[in-house]
This record gives structure tokens, sequence and C-alpha cells, in this order.
């Protein structure tokens, strides 16, 4: 303890020390710190100099260097295997991140390493026009390109260095390369100029083809064009590295098993997985198909087939099993060791029981001798796989029908509501791994609308600070806390803290403005307005450019509520100087608090600021698409507790319900996928009604967001127009269809939502096919009733193994037993009693298990398997195991 007070005191004098410094010496010493491999006192000193610096040319040299800094310290923390502490250095990196303008070559170098291409490539393009060519960045570009399958990305920008004009060819060789055909590869991009951006991919292609041919002379040739920050470089250094490993007569060094397939050539693979694909497309799980992935794992992996055969098995689940059975007997026999585990692990990515399936797996691992540490960081990880799950609506009910078992275990109340029990498995995922920060940042976006629900938050964010304590963003979600618990002086001793940790964050300044905005808000509701200018003030001070248009409203709200009986005209005047845009936003952020915030004046102010917007919105014809999309947009995430809601287009829509007509197609899609809710459904169903009468069909997704909308709204799914309109589009709309369908199932369950996952909606034309199609004069009385699933029993019905069908039964199920218990405890009750009653007639009770089973043929032929059987094996599998005799259980539900 002493020698950790000595060396704070040694810190503190050394601070005191450099904060006396010029900014030219503090600027000569922080270099000195990088260059000598001291990231983390060069950060020190970088941010002592930002305190110094005089101008705005001396804040960015101190940016860009600051920045730098930051990079080397994550790569120090990544090479210490410290990737959390890095990941979280990341972010703070990014405060720092300069211009594209001013960023020079080794900083975008290492910005590239540590960034995912797909949050950073209109930067990375920015950067390519300024500087101009840059052949090592351009090359990374386009390797992150290639191995991200970003192609896209290309046909959002302006070409930049040669990437979309030559990205069309490489991108036709990827197949090729796929299949380890590199000497045709290489030709299908003979045409590409050796300037391109993609040169090397080409060279590495023909590095490959030469190695295969046993031309090493050429092949080293091939390699020296490929830049040495490539991640093909890397690759093909193994090459370079065996070819002499092996002329000198000397082990070789590097990926073992990559040089092992490298020089044992298994020529027949890819063979061997087309015959893989064809047992299996045949549904084939047969003692070929086990050989046959026996043969590829050894022959990929020959260091560990096991772990090859595991993948396989698992990639296979991705699949439509119809057999269970049957794929169960081959994951046995290929994985005899692994089979509980196994099963309990697709349980878990496949749920029906996804909490009680995460007990068996953690179960398993427990016997099979894991680490005590690292299973507890593995129970984390899948916490936070199966929170994202039902976060996701495809098991919702999953907590609330959870076994007390299961509960107890995972540390869930048992009489509590859903989202208390959801924020008490995050708090379970965190207790075993303290340090998962996804499972904190889930926590601090939860509900928490309830004081025990508040209480945990705040202990989860407590125990974040602790974990992070050079973390501010701990601090500035417990500040907002605070601020829904009214305990505004903890909010604004948080805010203190997170000031001394991050003085320069922009988050920090942005959270302490809200929180004065808060303060001052208050102060009208007491017609205290002395305290409300001068929180305002201050407010006005901390600014960072991300809360203009915020200030703007509130100088002008408040100028209002002091003066109640200012005139229209002076409000109109504070507005003229303003866009269109800016206008709409101000005045609708005004309608918002006048009618929730002053005790005095409100209906005088609230008519004044409606007559304003109702003038305003007359000229709502000359905004383009994309400003009414930005009026339209619900206001930022750390205003929540600024205003009463953040969804500001409830209230256009109220003013002004035809509001979507002004937006073109594709707008209007980017919209509904940001801001539909129920409230808002009937809006845009008439706007996609209204272009689909007049034909404005976007290659078919217009239309499809018109059939879904219908379907939401009215309860009426027109399935053929949905067979219809996916018969007629071509493969690119089809892909924009089905992301659509993935977006828009969250707001359905059951079939619905199935069908809108995976665009087979000919699976409901077969579930809803019945006797009363044929006949249209029962056609109104089906539609007038109440869900039944006795009448799903008609022709046409799919399998009761089909895992599709299994999924959207107990989807119904729930749904049904949650809305009308009666009903579903009836229909059970029918079923039973008529299954049991058959069974007395026929004096089958107490035969042996064998016997029993004998009798399947025979109930096949008088028909009682036609009608419970998939009921039974979803619908009501949960009541049958309870209620159903020995017999009818041995007979229906083995």
């Amino acid at each position: 303890m002493a020698k950790k007070r000595k060396r704070g005191n040694l810190i503190k004098k050394m601070k005191q020390k450099f904060m006396g410094l010029p900014f030219e010496d503090l600027m000569e010493k922080a270099d000195n710190f990088l260059a000598s491999g001291k990231p983390r006192d060069a950060i020190k000193v970088y941010k002592i100099a930002i305190k110094a610096s005089k101008s705005s040319e001396q804040l960015k040299v101190v940016h860009n260097n600051l920045f730098m800094a930051y990079l080397e310290r994550v790569k120090e923390l990544t090479e210490k295997n410290m990737l959390v502490e890095a990941k979280a250095l990341e972010k703070q990196s990014l405060t720092y991140l300069p211009a594209p303008e001013l960023m020079n070559r080794t900083g975008m170098i290492a910005f590239l390493e540590m960034s995912d291409i797909r949050e950073i490539f209109e930067y990375v393009v920015k950067y390519l026009k300024c500087q101009g060519d840059d052949r090592i960045v351009s090359a990374m570009i386009a390797d992150a390109i290639l191995l991200n399958n970003a192609w896209h990305f290309l046909e959002k920008t302006d070409d930049a260095g040669g990437l979309s004009r030559d990205a069309s060819i490489v991108k036709s060789s990827v197949p090729l390369m796929d299949k380890g055909h590199w000497e045709k590869a290489a030709q299908s991009m003979k045409t590409l100029p050796r300037t391109s951006p993609f040169a090397h991919i080409r060279m590495f292609c023909r590095a490959m083809a030469l190695f295969a041919a046993g031309d090493d002379k050429k092949m080293i040739k091939a390699i020296s064009f490929i830049p040495g920050q490539s991640v093909f470089r890397k690759i093909a250094d193994t090459l370079e590295t065996t070819v002499q490993c092996v002329e000198e007569k000397r082990m070789i060094q590097g990926d073992q098993s990559l040089v092992g397939c490298l020089w044992e050539g298994p020529l027949t693979v890819w063979e061997t997985a087309d015959e893989i694909i064809k047992q299996l497309e045949k549904k084939k799980f047969d003692k070929k198909t086990k050989q046959l992935i026996r043969d590829f794992s050894t022959a990929v992996l020959p260091d560990n087939p096991e772990y090859a055969r595991q993948y396989i098995l698992e990639t296979l689940w991705q699949q439509n099993i119809s057999d269970e059975r049957k794929f169960i007997a081959l994951e046995k026999s290929l994985l005899p060791e692994k089979a509980d585990l196994i099963s309990a692990k697709r349980g878990i990515v496949f749920p029906e029981n996804a909490l009680l399936n995460t007990v068996k797996y953690l179960d398993c691992l427990k016997k099979s001798g894991v680490d005590a540490h690292l299973l507890a960081l593995t129970e984390s990880l899948i916490i936070f796989s199966l929170c994202d799950y039902i976060q996701g609506g495809s098991e919702s009910a999953v907590l609330n029908e959870a076994s007390e078992k299961v509960t107890k275990r995972f540390g869930i109340s048992s009489n509590d509501d859903f989202d208390l029990r959801f924020m008490q498995f995050v708090a379970h995922g965190i207790k075993c791994d303290p340090k998962n920060r996804p499972l904190y940042e889930l926590s601090a976006n939860l509900k928490s609308h309830s004081r025990k629900l508040k209480n945990l938050k705040e202990q989860l964010l407590l125990s974040m600070c602790e974990v992070y304590p050079e973390d501010p963003y701990p601090c500035i979600e417990l500040a907002s806390l605070y601020h829904s618990k009214n305990a505004f002086r903890k909010a604004e001793n948080i805010l203190k803290k997170a000031m001394e940790i991050a003085p320069y964050d922009s988050r920090v300044q942005d959270q302490h403005l809200i929180s004065l905005i808060i303060s001052a808000d208050k102060g009208v509701n007491k017609s205290n307005f002395h305290l409300v200018w001068k929180d305002f003030e201050k407010a006005q001070k901390l600014d960072t450019g991300n809360n203009v248009i915020l200030l703007r409203e509130k100088e002008l709200f408040y100028k209002i509520c002091e003066k109640p009986e200012i005139p229209e005209k002076i409000i109109r005047m504070h507005l003229d100087e303003l866009s269109s845009v800016e206008r709409l936003k101000i005045i609708s952020m005004l309608r918002m608090d006048a009618e929730n915030k002053p005790k005095q004046g409100r209906a005088k102010i609230l008519r004044k600021v409606q007559s304003l917007l109702e003038k305003e919105l007359k000229h709502i014809s000359t905004l383009s698409s994309m400003e009414i999309i930005q009026i339209l947009k619900p206001f930022p995430r750390e205003w929540k507790y600024v205003f009463k809601s953040l969804r500001v287009d409830s209230l256009f829509f109220e003013s002004m319900d035809h509001i979507l007509k002004y937006l073109d197609d594709n707008d209007l899609i980017k919209l509904t996928d940001q801001i539909l809710i129920p409230d808002n459904f009937e809006f845009f169903q008439e706007a996609f009604y209204m272009r689909t009468q007049e034909g404005r069909f976007e290659d078919g997704l217009i239309l499809f967001y018109s059939l879904v909308l219908d379907g939401l709204v009215e309860d009426d799914w027109d399935i053929d127009a949905f067979i219809d309109l996916l018969d007629d589009v071509d493969a690119e709309t089809r892909k924009k269809i089905h992301e659509a369908g993935n977006r828009l199932s969250r707001y359905t369950h059951g079939p619905y939502k199935h069908a809108l996952q995976t665009l087979n909606f000919g699976f409901l034309d077969d579930m809803f096919s019945g006797p009363w199609l044929d006949d249209d004069d029962d056609d109104d009385d089906f539609m007038d009733d109440d869900f039944n699933p006795f009448d799903l029993l008609g022709g046409g019905m799919p399998e009761p193994d089909d895992p599709m069908v299994r999924s959207a039964m107990l989807d119904m199920a729930k749904s049904l037993k949650k809305r009308d218990p009666d009903a579903f405890n009836n229909m059970f009750e029918e079923i039973r009693t008529g299954i049991e009653g058959f069974l007395d007639e026929n004096e089958i009770r107490g035969l042996p298990k064998f016997l029993l089973k004998n009798f399947r043929p025979v109930l096949e032929e008088a028909g009682m398997f036609d009608i419970p059987l998939l009921l039974l094996k979803t619908f009501f599998l949960k009541e049958a195991k309870e209620q159903f005799s020995r017999e009818a259980k041995i007979i229906f539900l083995d």
C-alpha cells in the first residue's frame, strides 16, 4: 500500500512538473516518449499539451499525435493479450481521429489494421481523394473488401484510386480462388492495370499457381510484388519460407497445418466436398456420408480432424433437417465422445428450451474437465448470445416459462416481470465474467421503468466503473440513470468523476450539458428563471457542436415561458434566419416542450406553438425527401430525459397524416426501417398502398412492404400475392426482400414471422389450405372465428419433424396460451379425451412398451394419427408430456 501511494505521489509530481512547460517543450517530450516505445506516457503528456495549446493549428497537431499514441498503446495492449482494455482504448482514440486530409500514411495503415472496413470505409475513401495515389492503403482496402465480401460499399461512392473501376474483374474471379483454381483466377484478372489496388491479388494467385507447378524462382518474384502490409503477403510469405526450408533441408517454419496441406496436396478434397453436398441435398445421413465427412476432415485439418468434423456438423445445423433422428445418429457416429455436448449445443443454437439446453451444455463442459475460469467466461458469452436472440423476439417468453431449476441456476426471480428477469439474466452473465463489456453495454440500454430495475442497473454500472476505471462510459450512463430517478446530486457527482477521467471527451461534455438542461427545465416548472438562465449559460459553454439545435430551442422556449404574453410574430423572428428544416425541428421540439413543461401559461404557449407548427407545415412540399427524413427521425437517445418522448414522428403524423407522400421510394423504405412501430403502422400502410396504386414498384420492394403492412394492420396476409411477387423478381431484388423480411418479422409471430424470415410463403399456403377453402360459403365464417389449431389440419399438412413447422407452431402456442388460456386448455382437453377414450375402448392399457409401439400401424390405418400428431409434437407438447397416460405417451410421443 505504501509503495502504491509513493508511486502515486511521484506521478503527481511528474504531472505538476510538465504542467509548467511551454507547448513546444511538451510536444517534444511527448514525441520522444512515443518514439522510444512509451505510448502510455506520451498520451499523458499530449493531454497536458492540449491545455497548453494556444491556437487551433496547435490543437490539430496535438490531436494527430495523440491519435497515433493511442494506436500504439492499443497495439501494445493487444500484444499482451489485454483485448478488452485494447478495445476500450480504441473507442477513446476515435475522439482524436484527425480529418482525412490531415492523416498520414503511417497512421492510416495502423488505423486500417485496427478497424472494421465496414465502419471506416467512407473515411478511407476521403483519405484517398485527399492524399492522391497511395498504393499500400489502396491494397489494404482492396484486401478488406474482398475478404469481407463488401463489394456493395463501392456502389455507394465515387471511384477512389481505381477501386470501383476494377472491382467487377476481381469479384468474378473469387469463385475460382475459393476452389483453388489459381491459374484460371490469375488469367481472369489479366486485364487489371499494374497500378490497380487489386493488382497484388492477381500476383498472389500467380504465386500459388507457380508453387503448385514447382517453379519456385518465379513464385518468389511474384511474391515480391505483393505489399508487405497486405493480408495476402502474410500468406504468400509462408510459401517462400517453406520452399527455403525444404531447399536447406531444415525444419519447416510457420503454420504447420497450412504447410502440411500445401505439401501433401489433397487434390481430391473439393471432389469429396461436392460428394458430401450431393449426399446431404438428398437428405442421406448414411455410412457413405459419414465416411466422406471423415475423409474431408482429415484432408483439410490433418492435425485436428475432430474439430473439422464438429465444424461441418454445426454448419449442417443451418439446413432444414427433415429426419432429426438420423442426423443425431450421424453426430454420434462422427463424434461419439462429444455426442451429449453437441446435442446440448444444438439446443442452444436452435432452441426450443434455450436455458435448459444451456445448463446441459455447461454441465457437459464441466464434466469434460474444462477449467473453471474458462467455463465461467463461456457461460457469460452464451448468455450474451441468448440475450441477443431473446431481444430479437424469437423467444421472448423463454424467461417467463423457465423451470425453477433453470431460474435458480441463472439467478432469475420466479415472480418478477420479463424486463426484470431479463436484467437479472444479464447480471448473471456479468457475474460470470466481470469484464464482459458487451453485457454491460446491453444492460445500459435496457428499460428501467421500475425501482427494482433501476437499482439493478445502477449496481451493474457501478461495477463497470470499478472494472473500467479509466472509461467515462459507465459514468455517463449512470448520470442518465440518476436523472431518471430525480437524483440530480448523484448525477452531478458522477459527471464530475467522468470529467476527471476524460475532461476533453465530447461524450462527457455532452452529458454534462444535458444535465444542466434538465436542471433548467425543472427551474421552468418552478418559475425560477434566474436559475434557469444560469444553468443555460453553463450549458452553452460546454457545447461541443452536437447539441446546437437543442440549445437554440431551449433558449427560445425559456424566453416564451418567462414571458407567455410574447407575440407569435416575435417568436417567428427568432426563427426567420434558419433553414426550413431547422425551423421545423425547433418548432416540433417547442411543441413537445409546451405540452409537458410550463405550469404557468401552458394553454397560451401551446396555442402559439401549435399555430407556428401548422403554418410551417404548409411549406412541407418544398422540402426534399432527405430533409423530411431528418425531421421525422427520433431525437438522439441522449435527450431521453429532456423530452417526454424521443418519437417526434407521432407529432407530425397527428398534424399532417399525409406527410409520407413527399418521400421518394428509397427514403420511404429507409424511414420505415428506422421508425416503424405499431402506433404508426396505418400511416405507412397508406403510403405504400398509394405507391402500389400508382404502379411505383421499386423492383418489387415497395409491393412487398405494402403486402406486409396490410398483413400487420388488417391481419389479411395475401399469401398468393407474396408467392407471385417472389416468383417474378430477380436474384438481387429477392436478396433485398429477404433482408426486409428479416427486419419486418419482428412485428409479428408464429408462421408469418417464419415466412418473412425465410420467404417460404408456400409453407403458409400449405398450412392454411384445407376443406374450408373449397367452400366459398364458409370463408366468411372462418375469417370471423378466433384462431383454432384444429383448423390447420386440412390437406397438404407439413411433417411435424420439419424444424420450420415446429418453430412456427411453438410460437403460435405461446401466443394463444397467453391471449386465451381457457381456449388453449379446452383444445388440448378435447384431444386428450379422444385419445384416452380410444385406448380404453380398445382395452390396450398395461401392455408392454414393445407391444404398444406395434399399435402404431393400426392407429395410422384408423386415422388416429391424422389429426393430433402435429399438434401433440409441437402445439401441446408440454401438456401432453405432463398429462398423458403411459400408453398415450409411448404411442403418440415416443
